[in-house]
């Protein structure tokens, strides 16, 4: 039975073009388990990633509450 993942992602970019850059700024600010998802022709860092939506929602409203990340969304991907 497929499972899903649910990714927190806190940036979305046009290319590759940066997003090293980005992730590694993430994992600077202790974010180790950052990673960069390609989908749908754009390049996305995932903070955090959770089999669990629940958890992920709550990880999410969390990390909303601080002002950098108060635009960060859940992005579910079929595995």
């Amino acid at each position: 039975q497929p499972t899903k993942t649910y990714h927190i992602i806190v940036a979305s970019l046009p290319n590759h073009r940066g997003a090293d850059d980005t992730l590694s700024q993430f994992a600077h600010m202790g974010y180790p388990e950052a990673s960069i998802i390609e989908r749908d022709n754009r390049v996305r860092i995932s903070l955090m990633q959770f089999t669990d939506k629940d958890e992920a929602n709550k990880q999410l409203n969390t990390l909303r509450q601080n002002e950098k990340f108060q635009n960060a969304w859940l992005l579910a991907v079929q595995n």
